[in-house]
């Protein structure tokens, strides 16, 4: 009987396992995570096509990356191109898809399929490449490629040293950036080569690779004149400091630097650091905070030239007696940069310095919150330390002063209110009160 059970248990092991073996279901959809989708695309490349023979069929690579929200490139996103405005030329594939990195298109044109009616090609025409999300059409970007004639050979071309017209520029300022290319040609040294491409870049300083970009060049790409000279416009946008001017034609590079400073003052911002709880005057404890204001130009950015700014502790503020004057010793009451302030409200000017001004503010010998009022002022609308012209003014909260330690104090008795519990028992309500050494409770 034992033998039997054994025989029935191990079979219905044998079929538990079998049935397991054969399980063909699929993930559910809460099992499977949810796709990540593409949001940009960027196509780059180099877009100088060299036409040397108009018979041979020419092929340019560039490529698609498609990124997420956080910049992050994303595999498996399929990509549609497409010639657009009649542009000549034609694309190897009509999709390709991303798998670990870029995708690589190519552009292909043959020239003699594409003169004008006097059997010439056009140098000035432009082919353009759209490049699109295939279910995401809307997401997209542009390739321009541009032509130039190879017929014009040139030994040992030379680029010359970047010329920037400005070399030191605000931010809401531009500049023209030149280079001149030149060669042997004919057997004859450094003449100027006309009609070839040459390609600006504006770049971080420590850039290495061309990706960390400053502000932009306008054209990117500019074609040499009869002079042998391509010129482009450097603007900053909104960044300011050193930038890296870069010039290269295939092989050959330039690069030079030039800074770019703020533009004018337009507003200022109070910084209060954390540890502005202060005790009175002599109590102890921290007794000043200094506070900074941060001026900063109409992109954001901090200032580079010099402003005056006016610190003052308006009214009301802590102060034995009537705001301002108190009792008339201003000895032991708020001050800024430790400066009795003399009759008035506390005032001091102080002057920038890399976009920064700072003042200290000294506790008195009262408790409460005090306020600080800046005023940006620029250096000549300046007199007898009055702002003829106020650019801005910001006030906020700088810091809440507490009382001091015990310095002495009172017990008072209520004998009055005494009360029998009994017993001859009395029970009597003791009061005690104690002051700092400015009579603050």
């Amino acid at each position: 009987m034992t033998n039997k059970i054994l025989i029935k248990l191990i079979f219905c092991i044998y079929f538990i396992l079998f049935y397991l073996s054969c399980d063909e279901r699929q993930p559910s959809e809460s099992e499977d995570a949810a796709a990540i989708t593409a949001s940009e695309l960027q196509v780059y490349g180099n877009p100088v096509v060299n036409i040397v023979n108009l018979e041979e069929s020419i092929e340019v690579p560039f490529y698609a990356l498609p990124l997420d929200d956080n910049g992050v490139f994303v595999s498996g996103v399929s990509i549609a191109f497409e010639m657009i405005e009649n542009s000549p030329g034609y694309l190897s594939e009509p999709i390709l898809t991303s798998d670990s990195s870029a995708v690589e298109q190519k552009f292909n044109i043959v020239p003699l399929s594409h003169l004008d009616t006097s059997g010439t090609f056009n140098f000035e025409s432009t082919s353009i490449v759209r490049a699109y999300l295939e279910n995401q059409s809307s997401v997209s970007d542009t390739m321009y490629f541009i032509y130039e004639d190879g017929g014009i050979i040139a030994d040992n071309e030379v680029l010359s040293d970047i010329i920037v017209e400005n070399d030191s520029i605000s931010i809401d300022e531009e500049t023209l950036v030149s280079i001149e290319l030149t060669g042997n040609i004919n057997g004859e040294s450094d003449i100027p080569i006309p009609d070839k491409w040459v390609h600006f870049e504006s770049l971080m300083p420590d850039d290495t690779d061309g990706t960390l970009t400053f502000g932009e060049m306008t054209p990117e790409y500019s074609q040499t004149n009869q002079f042998g000279i391509a010129q482009s416009t450097f603007k900053p946008l909104n960044q300011t400091g050193f930038v890296k001017l870069k010039v290269s034609r295939e092989d050959l590079t330039q690069e030079t630097f030039m800074q770019v400073s703020s533009g004018e003052g337009i507003t200022l911002e109070l910084i209060i650091p954390s540890d502005n709880y202060l005790m009175v005057t002599g109590g102890g404890g921290n007794e000043s905070v200094t506070i900074s204001a941060e001026i900063k130009d109409g992109f954001g950015n901090s200032v580079s030239d010099e402003y005056d700014v006016i610190f003052s502790v308006p009214c009301p503020f802590p102060i034995d007696g009537a705001c301002p004057n108190g009792d008339g010793d201003f000895s032991n009451d708020i001050m800024l940069n430790g400066t009795p302030s003399e009759g008035g409200v506390p005032t001091v000017v102080s002057r920038s310095v890399n976009g920064i001004a700072n003042v200290t503010l000294n506790s008195g010998n009262r408790p409460g919150l005090v306020f600080i009022k800046a005023q940006l002022c620029s250096i000549e609308n300046m007199e007898n330390n009055i702002c003829n012209s106020v650019i801005y003014q910001a006030e906020t909260v700088a810091a809440a002063i507490s009382t001091g330690p015990a310095n002495y104090g009172q017990v008072v008795a209520g004998w009055t209110e005494a009360d029998s519990t009994g017993g001859g028992v009395y029970s009597i309500p003791i009061t005690a009160t104690f002051w700092d050494k400015w009579t603050n409770p």
